[in-house]
């Protein structure tokens, strides 16, 4: 695993430890199914993602899954502005 991928898999724990992973995706008004959707995973993996701490096994997912985030964080500081 390269230091881009841990890099990445452990910002996203730390999103999904403090909560900012949820709020990030609701206040972009995603539910789970969209968000498991544009990862590629089931709705049930990122609502235990959400509520168990839990970094998706797969590492694509994972990438994916902070890759979105980091964009839903984008847009919506970009929309604040």
């Amino acid at each position: 695993m390269d230091t881009t991928t841990d890099t990445r898999r452990g910002r996203l724990l730390t999103w999904l430890e403090s909560g900012t992973a949820q709020r990030l995706r609701e206040r972009a008004g995603l539910t789970f199914n969209e968000v498991a959707e544009r990862i590629g995973v089931s709705h049930v993996t990122v609502r235990r993602c959400e509520k168990e701490r839990y970094v998706p096994r797969d590492r694509d997912a994972a990438i994916r899954y902070y890759e979105l985030l980091a964009r839903l964080r984008d847009e919506l500081k970009d929309a604040e502005r």
